[in-house]
């Protein structure tokens, strides 16, 4: 992901791109150093606690790309066509 915000940056000449790079890379830092400093992996996901106050049943099963909630049920984005009989 890394290198793709410096791709943004290069093809948009926004700067903004450089402070989304190192927001990002700072996180990854926190989150490497926090859950996983033994093995510097990153967790599948992360949830902010002061959301979900620790309780996992307010996670929502998906967020819109602006980082709101979408209700538990929604329907799928895509579904592949059915396979033609033979």
């Amino acid at each position: 992901m890394v290198d793709h915000f410096r791709a943004f940056r290069a093809a948009t000449g926004d700067t903004t791109w450089d402070a989304a790079r190192t927001a990002h890379q700072t996180r990854i830092a926190d989150l490497r150093s926090t859950y996983a400093p033994s093995t510097d992996l990153l967790p599948d996901s992360a949830v902010d606690d002061a959301v979900t106050s620790g309780d996992p049943n307010k996670i929502a099963t998906s967020y819109k790309l602006n980082g709101t909630r979408i209700p538990s049920g929604s329907e799928a984005a895509f579904f592949a066509p059915s396979p033609s009989p033979r």
